[in-house]
């Protein structure tokens, strides 16, 4: 399972790049194995969706984030990551400078934790798109964040940040399709076949 993959990521001679593993019920145990390899291998993009991930996991990966690993792109939606993961993950994107994509939507971040994560943008300088929508939280931030940063004259490198980022606006099911479409649009290597994708 997601062990034995860690295992063989933390030798540092695998070439995988890309490992996504949806509904595979990992659960934490397995998040954080695969967290506490990150920075021994190569891998640029992790979708670990619909695993039963909670708060508990998410030390392991803001260690691994403050590590500046390689990886650009996360997924960890429909979890039940709440505010206290979402403030560990926020720490470890303060210190990272890989990372380009986050995608925590529907999970169970409230208010303390949604606020965490945005001020952690004020930290970080690589990361283009953070989906956040379908959690608990129901403030704005999203929207009045993108607005601060234009007007600073640092927006978001994705053209799709905005709307990913008025999360409160966006209910309906399409939006789903819309943070997918961003992940793959903005990583020209997903559209390519690679020997070193596992899907």
């Amino acid at each position: 399972g997601a062990k034995v993959m860690a295992t063989t990521l933390s030798t540092g001679t695998c070439s995988l790049t890309s490992l996504t593993l949806q509904f595979q019920r990992i659960h934490d145990e397995g998040a954080s194995a695969l967290f506490n390899a990150l920075p021994f291998c190569n891998l640029r993009t992790l979708n670990i969706t619909s695993n039963k991930l909670t708060d508990v996991c998410c030390e392991d990966l803001s260690h691994a984030l403050s590590s500046n690993v390689l990886l650009e792109q996360l997924i960890i939606e429909s979890n039940d990551i709440g505010d206290e993961g979402a403030k560990l993950i926020a720490e470890g994107l303060c210190a990272n400078a890989f990372l380009q994509a986050l995608s925590v939507a529907h999970n169970k971040i409230d208010d303390d934790g949604m606020q965490a994560l945005f001020e952690a943008m004020n930290y970080n300088h690589t990361l283009s798109s953070l989906a956040t929508f379908q959690n608990i939280s129901v403030d704005d931030r999203a929207e009045e964040l993108v607005n601060e940063r234009k007007k600073a004259g640092r927006e978001f490198g994705s053209p799709f940040a905005s709307l990913l980022r008025s999360h409160v606006a966006l209910t309906c099911a399409c939006v789903s399709c819309c943070s997918r479409l961003l992940f793959v649009l903005s990583s020209p290597g997903l559209l390519q076949a690679s020997s070193g994708t596992i899907t």
